[in-house]
């Protein structure tokens, strides 16, 4: 049994999946109470919208989760 993904069927899970193509936004909360959930945070902010820019975050986090596109709730210095 082949676990190979056809392009066909890739391109039919990226439409489907929640962080692929759409015109609908989505919105994500995320909660980075220290520096390194923080830097994680902003590195998970970058890479969704490199695949979907209509994603709008938010939450409790700092410096790295603002630059990389958050609208910061709570500072978590």
């Amino acid at each position: 049994m082949s676990h190979e993904v056809s392009q066909t069927g890739h391109d039919a899970f990226c439409a489907a999946h929640p962080l692929g193509p759409s015109s609908e936004v989505k919105r994500v909360l995320i909660v980075a109470g220290e520096a390194s959930g923080d830097a994680y945070g902003g590195d998970l902010i970058r890479k969704a919208h490199q695949r979907n820019t209509a994603i709008q975050f938010f939450g409790i986090g700092g410096q790295a989760m603002h630059q990389a596109g958050a609208k910061i709730l709570h500072d978590c210095k």
